[in-house]
C-alpha cells in the first residue's frame, strides 16, 4: 500500500492485550484509522463491572500449583511449536465439525437486512473466526503439544461458542460507549476544535480552512458535523444558506 516491494514474515505471531480505562475506550470510536481500517471490529472486548469498593486488601496470591501449572503448559508448547518444522494444524472432530456449520448458520442468518449494521455487523462478520480460534486455545490448554495429534471435540467446540457469546454481548455493549457513528464523531471533534477558540460567530469557510483535511476533505463532509451540532444547540445559524 506504501508502494514499497511486499514483505514477508516467515513466522507471523501477533498478540495484543490492552487493559484501558473507560475513557479511552469510548474515545477509541473517534479513531478514523482504527474504524476505517478494520481494527475495532477485530478486538474481544470485555467491560467487567468495578470491582472498586468490594476489593479485598489482604487477598490471597494464585496458589503456587496453579502458577506453575501455567507456566508449564506455556513453556511446553513454545518449546514444541517453535522447533517446528512445517505448520502446525489443528483439525476438528466430525462432532465439532457439524457445531462450526450451525454456528455458521446461525450467524449467516442472523446477519441479515434486520441484522447488526456498521462496526458491529463486521464485528460479527469475524465472530466465526474468533469462536474457532478459542476453541483452539481451549484444545491447546487441555492436550499441550500433543494437541495436534488429536481432533477438537464438540465440546471443546461448544465451550468456545459459550466465551464467543460473552464476548458478543461485550462487543455491542463496547460499541454502544465508543458512540460509533461518524455524525456524532465528527461533530464532537469539531466541537473540540471550536471551544478552543474564543470566537463567539465564525464562519462554515473558516472552520474548514482550519480543520484536518484526512477527516473532512470537502466542504460537504462538513456540513453534516455542523448540522448536528445546530441539532443539538452547539450553534445557531445567523445564515441557513452558510450550512
Amino acid at each position: 500500500r506504501k508502494g514499497r516491494p511486499t514483505e514477508i514474515i516467515a513466522r507471523p505471531a501477533v498478540v495484543m492485550a490492552a487493559m484501558v480505562q473507560y475513557q479511552v475506550l469510548t474515545q477509541m470510536g473517534g479513531n478514523a484509522v482504527f474504524a476505517g481500517r478494520g481494527l475495532l471490529a477485530r478486538i474481544l472486548y470485555c467491560l467487567p463491572p468495578s470491582l472498586l469498593g468490594s476489593r479485598d486488601a489482604a487477598a490471597a496470591p494464585d496458589p503456587e500449583p496453579v502458577l506453575q501449572t501455567y507456566h508449564d503448559l506455556v513453556q511446553s508448547l513454545a518449546e514444541a511449536f517453535f522447533a517446528a518444522d512445517e505448520l502446525q494444524i489443528l483439525r476438528l472432530g466430525y462432532e465439532a465439525g457439524q457445531s462450526l456449520t450451525a454456528l455458521q448458520e446461525r450467524v449467516e442468518r442472523a446477519s441479515g437486512p434486520e441484522g447488526p449494521e456498521g462496526i458491529l455487523a463486521d464485528w460479527t462478520g469475524k465472530y466465526v473466526g474468533a469462536v474457532c480460534r478459542l476453541a483452539a486455545l481451549l484444545h491447546l490448554a487441555a492436550h499441550g503439544p500433543g494437541a495436534v495429534d488429536r481432533p477438537v471435540d464438540a465440546d471443546t467446540f461448544n465451550r468456545a461458542e459459550a466465551i464467543g457469546e460473552y464476548y458478543a454481548a461485550h462487543a455491542a455493549r463496547a460499541f454502544v460507549a465508543m458512540n460509533i457513528d461518524k455524525g456524532a464523531n465528527d461533530a464532537q471533534y469539531l466541537l473540540a476544535h471550536l471551544s478552543k477558540s474564543s470566537r463567539n460567530v465564525v464562519s462554515a469557510r473558516d472552520v474548514f480552512r482550519e480543520i484536518s483535511r484526512d477527516r473532512f476533505p470537502h466542504m460537504t463532509t462538513l456540513r453534516p458535523a455542523l448540522g448536528v451540532l445546530v441539532d443539538h444547540g452547539y450553534l445557531v445559524p445567523l445564515d441557513q444558506t452558510q450550512l
